[in-house]
């Protein structure tokens, strides 16, 4: 916060505006209570990643008081944008929060992780994905073909990983994964406030921000050998 404040005020400096600058003890004590309530618009239908990970906190208060924070986001493949995220304390099951993060998003969305159907969310062709093991490929005839896990690694053996990925789209579900990666790169793996409602303010800041960055490019990876 102090840095905020110094560089708004030298940025107004600059500009030769008489403006004035809440200090950083207002701006900490507003983020408590401040409401950044946003939604997305799905259209007429996109697919959708969900996925979570864990943020540090900068002052965990107390000895054995809980050291982070749960981020689930929902992420569109095609852009890259986050369309919903939530902060949940650490014991709070990654399927909790999917409920709310639909309910930010309007419009049709066509695909999203199994927990969606089992919250008896409206989206009959919701399908869990999960990335064959290496022991399970080598074992894939002997595995149940009637099962997901052995359908999927008997795939794998016959056309290869690559090709799997192509058919059953895993690289798109990896979406979210890639966000998280994107997030803790660029604005790091922390939350600097203190109370819970103080850090969902930052999140969504935090989301907005990236969102931004991903307007105004993203990079493009093409094999080459």
């Amino acid at each position: 916060m102090r840095q905020a404040e110094g560089l708004i005020r030298s940025i107004f400096g600059l500009l030769g505006l008489a403006l004035p600058v809440p200090d950083h003890t207002t701006l900490s004590r507003r983020g408590r209570t401040l409401r950044l309530d946003k939604g997305a618009d799905a259209g007429s239908g996109l697919d959708l990643a969900i996925d979570s990970t864990g943020l540090r906190l900068a002052k965990p208060s107390g000895a054995g008081h809980e050291g982070w924070r749960k981020l689930p986001i929902a992420v569109s493949p095609d852009t890259g944008q986050i369309l919903a995220e939530e902060l949940t304390r650490s014991d709070v099951h990654d399927a909790v929060p999917v409920p709310a993060l639909l309910n930010r998003i309007t419009g049709r969305i066509r695909r999203v992780y199994s927990a969606v159907t089992e919250h008896r969310q409206a989206l009959p062709n919701a399908a869990k994905v999960f990335r064959p093991k290496a022991p399970d490929v080598k074992a894939a005839a002997r595995l149940d073909p009637l099962t997901g896990r052995g359908r999927h690694a008997r795939h794998v053996a016959r056309d290869g990983r690559r090709a799997w990925e192509r058919t059953t789209g895993y690289g798109r579900r990896n979406a979210a994964e890639w966000t998280h990666s994107r997030w803790k790169r660029m604005l790091g793996g922390g939350l600097r406030s203190c109370s819970l409602q103080a850090q969902r303010a930052e999140a969504t800041i935090a989301a907005s921000a990236l969102n931004r960055m991903a307007d105004l490019g993203m990079p493009r990876a093409q094999r080459v050998a």
